[in-house]
């Protein structure tokens, strides 16, 4: 909703089937027929917006690349996107890390020896997905592709969701507590797990992840 100008992705040739025949447009926001309306979640913010075109003249001038070649762009703008996705993904993950040790001790859990496995796993799925992810970047600089990162969206956002998991089994009865006087930091756990669900659909759902991997780097064929 605070944007001047859309891509837009859209059917330039009916005739040929799925991904072919898709042209990118980029599109000005306050042309005729344009309606942009924030969607506001529970919580009362508005982060994201659904756009509305009636009758909306676009020149051809704002066609990116070739007609007909939009599939091919979007694979790239996506790829480029969650090459840089892992590293936010990972720096997130490694930040849960250093808090759910803090919280361990403020809660006085530290020794606790199922709480030290636990963090211990979560911790060394960051190491491992940081060193993949940099695998990945090697290949792009080589000039190949980088299927670990087809990886990385999915692994670090399900990951995120372990650890703030965790983080509310380590307050006990306070886990289901959301009255920031009670629960640890504010209620800081409880929001971060509610609102790493949405990690799993934002970028690509964890489904369709699993589907590239399955398909563009496994090789394994479709039903």
């Amino acid at each position: 909703m605070v944007a001047s100008k859309c891509f837009c992705y859209v059917r330039t040739d009916p005739d040929v089937p799925k991904h072919k025949g898709i042209s990118v447009v980029i599109i000005d926001l306050d042309l005729p027929g344009v309606d942009v309306r924030p969607l506001r979640h529970l919580g009362g913010r508005a982060e994201f917006a659904e756009v509305f075109f009636t009758d909306v003249v676009v020149p051809r001038a704002n066609l990116v690349g070739a007609l007909n070649d939009g599939w091919r762009i979007t694979m790239g703008s996506l790829a480029h996107e969650r090459g840089a996705l892992w590293v936010e993904g990972v720096m997130g993950a490694q930040r849960g890390i250093d808090d759910l040790v803090r919280l361990a001790h403020e809660r006085g859990v530290s020794t606790d020896r199922v709480v030290r496995r636990r963090v211990a796993e979560l911790a060394a799925q960051v190491r491992a997905l940081r060193a993949l992810g940099y695998k990945g970047f090697a290949s792009f600089a080589q000039g190949s592709s980088a299927p670990e990162h087809s990886f990385m969206k999915l692994a670090t956002s399900e990951l995120r969701q372990e650890i703030f998991e965790l983080g509310l089994d380590i307050q006990g009865a306070d886990r289901a507590v959301l009255d920031p006087t009670v629960a640890a930091e504010g209620a800081r756990w409880q929001k971060s797990w509610m609102t790493s669900l949405a990690s799993t659909i934002g970028g690509g759902t964890s489904e369709v992840q699993r589907n590239v991997i399955a398909t563009r780097v496994l090789g394994l064929p479709r039903d």
